[in-house]
């Protein structure tokens, strides 16, 4: 067993690395090894930090689903993607002289946290947590320290740039800072405030140099000039330009709703993004000597994001909507779409041998490899497109030998037989609401409505064997009496998040538990135990645990793992061949536990969430709609999958090996750096 045993928390769960299985190329795809694979699409939530490196001509962008991106603003295409956090990225600062990030992440709630990586290697060096969002953060020019600002009389934190450990510089307060600029040399540190005034420090020594300067208050969007002269700001309906040594106002641009600025430090000019009057602008000026100089203006036919403005190789970067990246040229006054998001939406998956049926907005996709069997002793890699018949969202069941689907939203729905030559048999419409969820176990298939109807039916038939109805049921599963389990809302007549449903005497019985809502429950029936996930709140602290249901009446229950929040998305699943349960819970990867505890899954670039079992093949369903695959016997991961909006699909190993379909092609990448 290649697994390390861990500690069963959701954070810092590793992983030994393995050998990646080999496969041989099929005539209908194509492989190749590189050093970095990666698939350009852009983010699939919206971008809230943008980030600069006009040196290396790098483009930064962090979503909400904790993604940051890195793009090559030349070559214009991604280069490198990171999975920091499940949370959004709220900023991100980017090393001068090495390739180190920082990266602020938080709820917005209590959870703030700061962590730096190298994004080249793909490696977090520390993290560090923060009581509130800062307001300002970056990097030493010579990338020796981190400095961030709070909304606090003592403002200024100092991080170590290396270790994270903190480093005091200064033996005064400072008041609230807004911005900070950090000389060249790394001997001045200069502060601006809210309230208007301009600190020199000196770095060596702690101290003040000058009596704090007085200058126009309340300035956002501020930029600093390369060579800490000059600085602009802005307030109410005008643009700044103010000089640092003395706090004069050299000059002013009247400009409304101004949301973002940026500086090209390849040609000096300085990009404002303002929106007024339902309209969107970018104009940039230059400065020369103490005049502001309006160099060119523009105005948008898309409605930019909040987000901020990067400039790079005399372009504008700006983000709209569900995570899409434009670039505009003022000079020439034209945008042009940089990137967007291509992956298709996957609504579910079934596993057998050998195969994967897909199911997503296009259709069902079918994936035939001996990869999904553990067997490679030939090559064989097939991808058919098949259409959904009806035109609805469905979802998949599968039997041992056969795939399922049924109707996937609101409407009544139906089972039915999947089949590749287009003859499906209807196992039943017999659902008085909308499905929630089927499955299969014992020759039965379980469906839970939204209306709380759980249904047995008869995999030969179709006929319903029993029926039960309880408003707030979020999950069922058969344990080995033939009863259901039925996790619940903690509501109505019966106290208790659990029901034992005797499905011959219709009797129903409450199972002891402290959930106030348990949504997802699975059932071992060698071991007889139930696993469930559900929230746990205990004063006014909301957790998420994974428990272990055992006794006679599962009355003896013991927490297993406990994420500190609400992960409602959290899966669980039991392989009931060898009594191991694998979970998401915790948006750190995939956790499995076994007869020696705990360990995990080899990570992947994106976050797991439903997942799905055959063997000792294990999927996944991702945050971001794509699928990435395990051996649970070595804990490596085999591929990711990719649906791609405008046709086309494609399959990355670890090892670089790639298959795609003809379409998909141009969106693979091998990348170096």
């Amino acid at each position: 067993m290649y697994f390390s045993q861990q500690n069963p928390n959701c954070e810092g769960l590793n992983v030994k690395r393995f050998p990646f299985l080999v496969i041989l190329l099929f005539t209908t795809v194509f492989a190749h090894a590189a050093d970095h694979i990666v698939i350009n699409s852009g983010h699939t939530k919206p971008v809230n930090a943008l980030m600069g490196d006009a040196k290396n001509n790098l483009l930064f962008t962090g979503d909400e689903n904790g993604t940051v991106k890195i793009w090559d603003t030349a070559k214009n295409h991604l280069i490198k993607n990171l999975q920091i956090s499940h949370l959004p990225i709220r900023y991100i600062a980017v090393n001068p002289v090495s390739s180190d990030i920082a990266v602020l992440v938080t709820d917005n709630l209590n959870t703030f946290k700061l962590s730096v990586w190298n994004w080249k290697k793909g490696v977090k060096k520390f993290t560090h947590r923060l009581s509130e969002l800062p307001l300002s953060l970056t990097y030493s020019p010579k990338g020796t320290f981190i400095v961030y600002s709070k909304p606090d009389w003592n403002s200024l934190t100092f991080l170590d740039a290396e270790k994270g450990y903190r480093k005091q510089f200064l033996t005064g307060d400072t008041g609230i800072v807004s911005a900070v600029y950090v000389s060249a040399s790394e001997k001045t540190l200069l502060l601006y405030t809210p309230s208007g005034t301009i600190q020199y420090w000196d770095l060596r020594t702690g101290n003040q140099k000058i009596a704090p300067i007085k200058t126009k208050g309340n300035l956002t969007s501020i930029l600093f000039a390369s060579n800490g002269a000059k600085m602009t700001g802005f307030y109410d309906n005008g643009i700044y330009l103010i000089d640092l040594v003395s706090g004069t106002i050299l000059d002013t641009a009247e400009k409304k709703g101004i949301v973002g600025a940026a500086e090209d430090f390849l040609t000096g000019n300085t990009a404002f993004l303002s929106k007024s009057g339902g309209e969107n602008f970018i104009d940039t000026y230059s400065i020369q000597g103490s005049t502001l100089i309006h160099t060119g203006t523009m105005k948008l036919s898309i409605e930019a994001d909040k987000t901020g403005l990067v400039c790079s190789n005399n372009s504008v970067f700006f983000t709209s909507g569900e995570g899409v990246l434009y670039r505009s040229r003022v000079s020439s006054k034209t945008t042009t779409l940089f990137a967007k998001n291509i992956y298709g939406t996957i609504l579910d998956l079934g596993l057998t041998n050998g195969r994967m049926l897909i199911s997503s907005e296009k259709g069902f996709t079918l994936v035939h490899s001996d990869l999904l069997s553990s067997n490679t002793d030939s090559s064989l890699f097939t991808v058919t497109d098949y259409p959904v018949k009806e035109n609805v969202p469905v979802g998949i069941v599968t039997s041992p030998d056969n795939y399922y689907y049924y109707r996937k939203d609101t409407s009544p729905g139906f089972l039915k037989q999947f089949s590749t030559n287009g003859f499906e048999r209807t196992i039943t419409e017999d659902f008085q609401s909308g499905i929630n969820s089927i499955s299969f176990s014992a020759g039965y298939f379980l469906s839970l409505e939204k209306n709380g109807r759980c249904t047995m039916i008869d995999q030969n038939t179709g006929e319903t064997k029993f029926s039960y109805t309880s408003y707030g049921i979020q999950s069922i599963s058969l344990i080995h009496s033939g009863n259901i389990i039925a996790g619940r809302n903690q509501t109505g007549l019966i106290k208790s998040p659990l029901l034992n449903i005797n499905t011959s005497t219709e009797e129903v019985v409450p199972v002891r538990d402290s959930n106030i809502l348990t949504f997802k429950v699975d059932y071992d029936p060698v071991t007889r135990i139930l696993y469930s996930l559900g929230f746990e709140k205990k004063d006014s602290d909301l957790k998420t645990v994974l428990k272990a249901h055992r006794g006679k009446s599962l009355e003896i229950t013991e927490t297993l793992l406990t994420y500190p929040g609400e992960d409602s998305k959290a899966s669980v699943i039991v392989d009931k061949n060898r009594s191991r349960v694998f979970t998401t819970l915790g948006f750190g990867g995939i956790h499995m536990l076994s007869w020696n505890g705990f360990t995990s899954l080899e990570s992947s670039d994106h976050i797991p969430r439903k997942l799905f079992l055959h063997n000792n093949i294990l999927a996944s369903l991702n945050s971001d709609s794509t699928i990435s695959l395990w051996d649970t016997s070595s804990g490596k991961l085999l591929m990711d999958f990719y649906i791609i909006k405008d046709g086309g699909w494609a399959a990355v190993g670890e090892n670089g090996k790639v298959f795609a379909s003809p379409s998909a092609k141009k969106y693979i990448l091998n990348v170096q750096y």
